[in-house]
């Protein structure tokens, strides 16, 4: 998340319910451009803070790889320049390359955690399932 003239409403630790916005990006697929004068597209906790930001228009584009709906990426103006088609094509363009990088951080967020797991089994000799005609090499350090 980045907003660096930001009033102090929006904050990584801040979540708020999908809005109807949301939904539709992640139902149909495509880029959702939302007025936030439409009320009735944002969720009540993100519209206040919309408002508090002076937020006036947003892009919601999903992030999809392989078929898979990862989120939206939310891009947001303060200004009162909409969002023409050029800016919607770059983004879902940009969107594809963000979601596979997504991807490519989650697998190796989950190998890594299993590989430390299995470290971690062979470091404490932790196996389950072994029997006491199995021995686990007494000294497992240089494994680490």
């Amino acid at each position: 998340m980045d907003f660096p003239h930001g009033k102090g409403a929006v904050k990584e630790e801040v979540t708020v319910a999908l809005s109807p916005a949301n939904k539709k990006a992640i139902d149909t697929l495509k880029p959702v451009v939302i007025c936030t004068l439409e009320r009735e597209e944002l969720a009540a906790e993100a519209y206040e803070i919309v408002a508090a930001e002076g937020i006036k228009a947003i892009c919601l584009i999903p992030l999809v790889n392989r078929g898979r709906v990862l989120g939206t990426l939310s891009i947001s103006r303060t200004t009162e320049t909409p969002f023409v088609p050029g800016d919607v094509d770059f983004l879902g363009r940009a969107s594809g390359q963000i979601a596979i990088a997504i991807e490519m951080r989650e697998a190796r967020f989950i190998y890594l955690a299993s590989h430390a797991g299995v470290l971690f089994l062979i470091k404490t000799n932790s196996f389950t399932g072994l029997d006491s005609g199995h021995k686990v090499a007494e000294d497992t350090s240089n494994l680490l």
